[in-house]
């Protein structure tokens, strides 16, 4: 069964580790996680609606981060 919450968790935790200082694009996190990259929009998208994560936007493109307020409550 699949549960979201974990779901965007583990996205979350995959920007964690992997973002350095310049985050991750919606085609780098697909493929780290093996996820096709539409429905990684998806996913992520929700993850952000949701407070999971949150996104840079700049003229290079959006770059997605894992959301560190929320960690800190």
């Amino acid at each position: 069964m699949f549960n979201e919450e974990k779901h965007y968790k583990k996205i979350a935790e995959v920007l964690a580790i992997s973002e350095g200082s310049t985050g991750l694009s919606a085609l780098k996190l697909a493929e780290q996680m093996r996820v096709n990259v539409v429905l990684m929009k998806e996913h992520i998208t929700v993850a952000e609606e949701r407070g999971f994560v949150c996104r840079d936007e700049s003229y290079e493109g959006v770059q997605w981060f894992s959301n560190k307020f929320i960690e800190s409550n």
